[in-house]
């Protein structure tokens, strides 16, 4: 298997950086220390596009809340606002 992947570019389609979602994303937890209850962290967004096909009960946001992928984007507050 390993060599079916060696020498081939992943594209993450992620920052991995913790994000400000602001008030309405806000879950109450934190990870101590590392970050406030109103920051997430990215997700790789690789499979996006086969998700649902795959999986229709597919859920979105880190907690889940978010269905279908569209509800994900308007529930972004924080540092999104203004992109």
């Amino acid at each position: 298997m390993a060599k079916v992947i060696n020498d081939q570019t992943i594209w993450a389609y992620t920052d991995l950086l913790l994000d400000e979602m602001g008030p309405t994303l806000d879950d109450g937890v934190a990870e101590e220390g590392l970050s406030l209850s109103s920051q997430w962290r990215t997700a790789p967004l690789w499979g996006l596009a086969m998700t649902q096909r795959v999986n229709r009960k597919a859920s979105f946001l880190q907690d889940g809340r978010a269905r279908p992928l569209e509800e994900a984007v308007i529930w972004h507050a924080g540092e999104a606002t203004n992109t």
